[in-house]
């Protein structure tokens, strides 16, 4: 089997290797897809890509517990890590905010899932479709650090998107947010009931509800 595979090119001379191979269900695999600014990606394919590597990982590996998204005016790239190289539980949360950068260490190992997909043709929200998609098929019950480098162009996702995605996340410990993504990002760690669920005007609103539970 192949432990370890470092594959570049074309989109389709790329994914048509990749079917071919024998990978083991442990092995470091990281895809660097060119579109030439011909082509947008296609989501399913690349979906079932993570979701065939994800099932054949399923019953020996960890569960992702690191999970890192780009997107530049060049590329968006998705990687996952499956073991943690700082242990956030025997770090203070305050400790794991002010004294150090949880993610560094981490992020300079090697993915234990990279997918890379450059030149694709300019369009915010065909990017932010495609990136939901890849993570909707990713497993984030066991995950522990976030990490999302905002989209090039667009508003982020909404509150919505964020809650269905890693709403069953709830031993995230740590997250690393830049650009516009903060902000849909911190409406949706909170929810205000509406005028509804809140009762009489004259009672006091109820204060948010945290949605991500360890945060």
């Amino acid at each position: 089997h192949v432990q370890v595979l470092d594959l570049s090119g074309l989109h389709e001379d790329c994914l048509r290797l990749y079917r071919l191979l024998d990978l083991s269900p442990s092995a470091h695999v990281n895809l660097t897809l060119y579109f030439n600014n011909q082509c947008a990606a296609n989501s399913q394919t690349l979906v079932d890509l993570l979701h065939s590597r994800f099932a054949a990982a399923s019953n020996d590996a960890s569960p992702v517990q690191t999970l890192d998204l780009t997107s530049t005016r060049s590329y968006a790239k998705i990687r996952v890590w499956r073991s943690l190289t700082v242990d956030l539980d025997d770090i203070a949360l305050e400790d794991s905010a002010h004294i150090h950068d949880p993610f560094s260490a981490t992020m300079h190992t090697r993915a234990d899932l990279g997918l890379e997909l450059s030149d694709m043709p300019p369009g915010g929200q065909r990017e932010r479709d495609l990136l939901e998609a890849l993570c909707r098929a990713v497993p984030v019950v066991g995950l522990r650090r976030l990490s999302l480098n905002s989209f090039r162009t667009g508003l982020a996702w909404n509150k919505g998107v964020w809650l269905d995605i890693f709403g069953q996340a709830k031993d995230i410990r740590s997250v690393k947010i830049h650009g516009e993504a903060a902000h849909s990002f911190a409406a949706a760690l909170v929810s205000v009931p509406d005028e509804a669920s809140a009762g009489p005007r004259s009672k006091k609103r109820n204060a948010p509800a945290s949605k991500f539970k360890t945060l």
